[in-house]
């Protein structure tokens, strides 16, 4: 969704939709927003769930990860590109 408005939805608005997994807000959407739409999408029984699409104002970290030789299935992260202090868990 483009704007940081929730446009009006009918209750009916979704009833053929089998295949909606995501929905993405614009990326200045409030938690509240965010929740506020997850919240609807729960009320209306749909299985999916409710993003805020990534801030392009904010520089993020790149990471280099490595799989796990013993478990392909999981990474582990051998570095990143910026300052340790912008790293969040």
């Amino acid at each position: 969704m483009d704007g940081l408005e929730l446009p009006e939805i009918s209750d009916n608005a979704f009833d053929r939709c089998e295949y909606l997994r995501d929905i993405d807000l614009n990326e200045k959407c409030s938690k509240q927003q965010m929740l506020d739409v997850q919240a609807l999408v729960d009320t209306l029984g749909l299985e999916c769930r409710v993003w805020r699409n990534q801030n392009t104002e904010v520089k993020h970290a790149y990471f280099s990860v490595e799989e796990l030789p013993d478990d392909p299935s999981k990474l582990y992260l051998t570095g990143y590109e910026e300052e340790a202090a912008k790293v969040r868990r």
